[in-house]
């Protein structure tokens, strides 16, 4: 009588690809560097909770004369603090039992890196789509000042001042003819706490006033 085979046991992708292996993997690859990358830095965090500073606006207060010897006048930060929990981006792939049979038994040494390999490009898949989410949201924020995810009830409103937001009538989009872009800059920047440096906009409406 033929011995059974458990083919269960072969079908773990823990013991093919270590969490450590798979860490290293994608902290050593080096994924295309988005345009919300270099506007918000990722910054890597120890804890699951953070705390929103919403700040007030730059503008200096001009303080009050006071007398010598006496108290100083105390000054308001004007800044209002939330406490916010960060969110999970997650997204899986499926890896079949037959796959990781013969990741486990390979015919031949070319045979187990080409399946290898077809697991580590489904891990960049991945990572990029957590990536492309990240940039969403950037985006989101630059565009509209707010985060928005309906499926999970989740809404981050970053408070951007209605003076910091401009709405143009359909004529006079950038993307249409005898508009004066650098007229509109110049509104923004005066509208502004701070002085702008860059501006960011579409190559088709660069490509037109070029």
């Amino acid at each position: 009588m033929p011995k059974l085979i458990d083919l269960q046991r072969f079908a773990d992708i823990a013991e093919l690809f270590s969490q450590r292996e798979i860490l290293d993997y994608t902290r050593n690859r080096d994924y295309p560097v988005m345009l919300g990358d270099t506007l918000f830095p990722t910054r890597r965090t120890q804890s699951l909770e953070l705390d929103q500073l919403s700040g007030g606006t730059r503008t200096p207060i001009i303080a009050s004369l006071s007398a010598f010897d006496a108290e100083a006048e105390i000054g308001s930060r004007q800044a209002e603090k939330k406490a916010m929990e960060l969110a999970y981006i997650k997204r899986k792939m499926q890896i079949k039992e037959k796959d990781l049979i013969a990741l486990k038994n390979p015919r031949t040494p070319e045979e187990q890196q080409y399946l290898m390999s077809r697991v580590f490009n489904d891990i960049d898949v991945l990572v990029q789509g957590v990536n492309a989410r990240v940039e969403k949201m950037a985006m989101d924020v630059l565009a509209t000042g707010k985060i928005t995810d309906e499926d999970l009830d989740i809404s981050l409103d970053y408070q951007v001042p209605a003076e910091h937001q401009a709405t143009l009538a359909s004529t006079k989009t950038w993307d249409k003819d005898g508009v004066d872009i650098l007229n509109d800059l110049v509104t923004f920047a005066d509208a502004l706490d701070i002085t702008p440096t860059r501006a960011l906009t579409s190559k088709k409406v660069y490509r037109s006033y070029y």
